[in-house]
């Protein structure tokens, strides 16, 4: 529910800037027909106040095999929403929520070739939803943890351990520690308690470290102007304000659609098929980000003049 919101989201801004309501599936370039009609919702209404009559538009497009259209490419989910759907999810213990999210951030894995999530996210999600439905009930209970009473500040069991290490290292981490039995052992035994009563200390007694960096991110934006308040027709970089190349503009662009499409022949393929086996190499989109613009392609002369 929560990605089909920002979805509608989504067609509701696309809506208010082309003053126009059109399906972001429609495309370019094809014969393209309207049928309209009426269409009544609680026809048995004998009062205006309790009807509505409203006008239907359907639109039909005729693709042929030499012409597939162009893509409009005017819908695009946030990434950074669904971002905050899954840390929503983990945050309210919501493990329906956190399938639904991690689906839908998927896509993403596939068009920036991060392989490893791409090969196995799937595989995570097929083996979550065919869980027995007394299994899944069961995990919901323990599948996130909560270290405080507060609300919303349930995570995931990895976070709360990588977060254990972090207090239990400390400032100076295991650097000389380990070829030191004499001051590896207390270490070992009695670091966890006192990285707790340190810790429980700092809570009480001293200002946190996300209110200290909230403070110097909104002295920086104090300081150097808000970033997002710029009104340029161009794609800027955020931190250098340089604008981009068309490879940028053009993966903008495509990028969900890839990933989307990689995504949903990978499920079918290895999935439900079982036609590829999983260990199957990736082919890499390389595509061009904002730190990775594509390399410029340097001329055949002085290719033959650099041999």
């Amino acid at each position: 529910m929560e990605v089909e919101k920002s979805l509608a989201a989504s067609a509701c801004k696309q809506f208010e800037e082309e003053n126009l309501v059109c399906p972001a599936s429609l495309r370019k370039g094809f014969f393209t027909v309207g049928a309209l009609d009426n269409i009544d919702h609680n026809p048995s209404a004998t009062t205006s106040q309790g009807a509505f009559h409203g006008t239907a538009i359907s639109i039909f497009q005729f693709p042929t095999p030499t012409n597939s259209g162009i893509s409009r490419d005017t819908l695009v989910i946030d990434p950074k929403i669904l971002v905050f759907i899954f840390i929503r999810a983990h945050r309210q213990n919501n493990f329906d929520l956190y399938l639904e999210s991690l689906e839908a951030i998927v896509p993403w894995f596939f068009a920036l070739d991060h392989v490893n999530y791409a090969r196995w996210i799937p595989i995570h999600i097929r083996d979550m939803k065919t869980l027995s439905p007394d299994v899944k009930e069961q995990l919901k209970n323990f599948w996130v943890i909560q270290k405080t009473e507060n609300k919303f500040s349930s995570m995931p069991i990895d976070q709360a351990h990588e977060q254990n290490n972090e207090v239990l290292r400390g400032s100076g981490g295991l650097v000389g520690l380990t070829e030191n039995p004499s001051a590896f052992k207390p270490w070992m035994i009695a670091g966890p308690e006192q990285s707790r009563l340190l810790t429980e200390f700092e809570s009480q007694f001293l200002e946190s470290t996300s209110q200290t960096n909230l403070n110097r991110l909104f002295e920086v934006i104090s300081n150097m102007g808000n970033p997002f308040k710029d009104d340029c027709p161009e794609l800027l970089t955020l931190d250098s304000q340089n604008c981009t190349s068309e490879d940028v503009i053009s993966t903008v662009r495509t990028v969900e659609n890839v990933g989307s499409t990689q995504y949903k022949q990978y499920v079918k393929d290895v999935i439900q098929d079982r036609s590829v086996k999983i260990q199957e190499p990736f082919k890499k989109n390389s595509l061009a980000l904002f730190k990775r613009p594509q390399p410029k392609k340097s001329m055949k002369l002085k290719q033959q003049v650099a041999i």
